[in-house]
This record gives C-alpha cells, sequence and structure tokens, in this order.
C-alpha cells in the first residue's frame, strides 16, 4: 500500500462520490482496502494538502451502512467538516448513513467508564491528525485502548506519522494491530523489538560499520511494515505520477 501504483488496484471509486476524488486518491481508497481487511486499520499518511479527508471519508462510507456506528476523533474544529460537509447523510460530499458521534482528543482523555462503555459497541473508528496518539503514556491513547478493538475498522489520518522516532509508527500501529497480527517475514523478530532496535542503534552517535549494516538491514524490515498499514506519498511523487495534481 506505500506505493499504490505497485500491483493490482481498482482504477475507479464507484458511487456518488467517484467525481469528487482525484486520481490518486481513489487508488489510495482502493489501496487502503487490503490492510483494513488484513489488519482491520489503515494509516492514510500523505503529505499535508493531498486530500486524505478524501480517502478516510469514502472509506467510512463504503465499510459502514445504516446499522452501523462510527466513532470519529479529531480536533474540535474539526468537527464540522467530519458532522457536516463530509458525512452528513443529506448535504455531505460522501453522504453516510451510518450513525456518526464525534469527539474530541481532549473529550477523549476524560471519557467516564459509561462513555466507554457505550463506545465499544461502534463498528468503525476513524482519526484524523493521528499524530496526537504516538504517545502512549497520555490518557487519550489509554482511554482509545479501552474502547477497544473487537469489532471495529480504524482509520488513521495524519500527515506527520513520526515526530521523535520510528517507533511513534509502531505506536500508531498498535492502535489496531498486535505484532502477532503480521504473518511476512521478519527475521523471526517481532514488529516492535524492529522499531526498538533501530531507534537504539539510530540514537548512538558512534557507530561501527556493522552498526551501519544493522540499521540499513533493519530499515528495510520498518519499510516492509508500514507497506502493509500505511499508504504515505508526498507531493513529489504525486506530481511525478499523475495528471490531476493542482
Amino acid at each position: 500500500p506505500g506505493e499504490v501504483r505497485n500491483g493490482t488496484l481498482l482504477k475507479e471509486i464507484t458511487g456518488d462520490y467517484n467525481e469528487q476524488v482525484t486520481e490518486f486518491n481513489q487508488e489510495a481508497f482502493e489501496a487502503a482496502k487490503r490492510p483494513l481487511n488484513r489488519y482491520n486499520g489503515v494509516i492514510l499518511a500523505d503529505s499535508v494538502g493531498l486530500g486524505k479527508s478524501y480517502v478516510g471519508a469514502p472509506l467510512v462510507q463504503r465499510y459502514t451502512s445504516s446499522r452501523d456506528e462510527v466513532l470519529i476523533i479529531a480536533p474540535k474544529r474539526l468537527e464540522p467538516m467530519w458532522m457536516g460537509e463530509l458525512l452528513d447523510a443529506e448535504s455531505g460530499v460522501f453522504p453516510t448513513e451510518a450513525n456518526k458521534t464525534f469527539i474530541s482528543f481532549a473529550e477523549l482523555s476524560m471519557l467516564s467508564e459509561q462513555e466507554i462503555q457505550r463506545l465499544r459497541s461502534v463498528d468503525m473508528i476513524l482519526i484524523d491528525e493521528a499524530h496526537k496518539l504516538r504517545n502512549t503514556q497520555t490518557q487519550r491513547y489509554a482511554k482509545l485502548q479501552s474502547i477497544g478493538r473487537v469489532g471495529k475498522l480504524f482509520v488513521l489520518l495524519t500527515a506527520t506519522p513520526i515526530h521523535n522516532s520510528v517507533r511513534d509508527v509502531d505506536n500508531l500501529i498498535k492502535v489496531f494491530a498486535d505484532d502477532a497480527d503480521f504473518d511476512i517475514e521478519l527475521d523471526g523478530k517481532p514488529p516492535s523489538g524492529i522499531f526498538r532496535a533501530y531507534d537504539r542503534l539510530s540514537s548512538d552517535e558512534e557507530r561501527s560499520e556493522a552498526d551501519r549494516g544493522r540499521l540499513e538491514e533493519l530499515q528495510a524490515l520498518i519499510e516492509s511494515i508500514m507497506r502493509e498499514v500505511m499508504i504515505s506519498r508526498d507531493r513529489k511523487h504525486i506530481v511525478e505520477n499523475y495528471d490531476d495534481i493542482t
């Protein structure tokens, strides 16, 4: 999914929102189906301004019905966009019939046990500006973990999945998937161990030639993990590969 032009991808998003999405977002929409089906989650990490919401919104529409409930977690300032402009059943660009609940990250941090119990029944969770969950030691991360993963799909949107270290990515992946969920070849090592080892070695100022070689091996393994669950393209890639970028 990281390089969405490679592999077999449907070229069209069908439905009433087809004309609203450019080609590169149509392909991201199709590529996102694989991690959603395999890992119950996907991280949409295209650069700023490339329309991640125009991938996340049709995914919500595609994977939910009027019988489902969607929890949207985002900064409070984005509530009108997600609850109105994009997903409103009557007037939204991507009309969505599912019941929708919006909470801000501040509200997530303060959820009561009763509120957590109610939200455990939601069918899909969309998190905009998901980089706010890079730190596992926060109340917001703990509350999200308490809501749980069982029976849920996750769509995470962020232009900056890495801030302090590559372990930020591991923490985002752990929102929806455990090490045991990855059955790809990783030299017999768990994903979390790979992220930790890279973080430790890369922070050493004095590295031997063997350390540099090991870092390259770990980087390749991390890229394999990220390709499983993340779609990440920058503007340069889009300009070079697509005709309809503006």
